[in-house]
């Protein structure tokens, strides 16, 4: 799945699921409320909007994410081992101290062109 565009991806997307990571990726991590790892282990979001979700401390172990959309998503301590980002857009996405141990990462977008124009 690495080598297929991303458009093509994006068109696998079900209507459900990202209706799913949107409640996931947005819960309110800053109530007071103390809750339990989220485990996405082995989830399959291809092509989600999960643009400044809060992932902070998930379990991710082997999620398959490509084409996902992750700018500016909270993903300190998250645990990618094995997650497949290829195509994933991760722009100004917070990783720190996140596990990526064998993470697919081919041709992922870690960099805004926007402000490499600014240097």
């Amino acid at each position: 799945m690495t080598d297929r565009h991303p458009k093509a991806i994006e068109q696998l997307r079900p209507a459900d699921v990202q209706a799913a990571v949107t409640v996931i990726g947005h819960r309110d991590t800053h109530a007071g409320i103390q809750s339990a790892r989220i485990n996405l282990a082995a989830a399959h979001f291809t092509g989600a909007d999960l643009a400044g979700a809060h992932l902070n401390d998930a379990q991710l172990l082997g999620a398959q994410l490509p084409a996902a959309h992750l700018t500016d998503a909270e993903l300190v301590d998250a645990d990618l081992t094995r997650a497949n980002l290829c195509y994933a857009q991760l722009v100004r996405a917070n990783l720190a101290n996140a596990n990526l141990a064998h993470a697919q990462l081919v041709r992922a977008n870690f960099s805004d062109p926007a402000e490499a124009l600014k240097s």
